[in-house]
Order: structure tokens, then C-alpha cells, then sequence
């Protein structure tokens, strides 16, 4: 089980923009986003792929980006993560 403070998913369709979204998020290129978000500084936060969830390794994590396809098979193992309460 991951403990996750602020957990972001973005989720869609198969191209419907996701991973150019996460890429531009990551760059810097979307400061007004990112602030409304509350991504301050992108370097910061973990990206990984939906099917990459039950891979995490980490106990704690800050914060986390989910790239999530809607139209994607996903393991049928599931995944416990909990929000951090602190």
C-alpha cells in the first residue's frame, strides 16, 4: 500500500491528448494549469502510467500523476493506495 499526499489523474480516451497534456505539464508550458492544479514545480512530482501502479515501490509518495486510458485492459490486480492523512 502507497501513501499518496496529492493524486492527480489524467484520464481519457485513447488520443485524446493525454500524453502530450502530461509532456507540456512536465515542461513547464502549461503554468496556468499548472496552477490550478497545484503543480508548482513539475520536476517534482511522479508520473507514471495507470498499469505501473501496482510496480510503485515507494511507501510515501508526495505527489503523483496517473496517466490513465480509458479504453486500456488493466491487470485485474488492484491496487491499494490511501491518501495520506497528513
Amino acid at each position: 500500500m502507497s501513501l499518496i499526499n496529492q493524486l492527480i489523474i489524467i484520464g481519457g480516451p485513447s488520443c485524446a491528448g493525454k500524453t502530450f497534456l502530461i509532456k507540456k505539464i512536465r515542461q513547464g508550458d502549461c503554468s496556468r494549469l499548472c496552477r490550478q492544479l497545484g503543480i508548482v514545480i513539475p520536476s517534482s512530482w511522479l508520473y507514471v502510467e495507470a498499469n505501473q501502479l501496482a510496480r510503485l515501490c515507494k511507501k510515501n509518495i508526495e505527489r503523483l500523476v496517473v496517466h490513465y486510458d480509458f479504453y486500456t485492459r488493466y491487470s485485474k490486480k488492484y491496487v491499494t493506495i490511501q491518501r495520506n492523512p497528513y
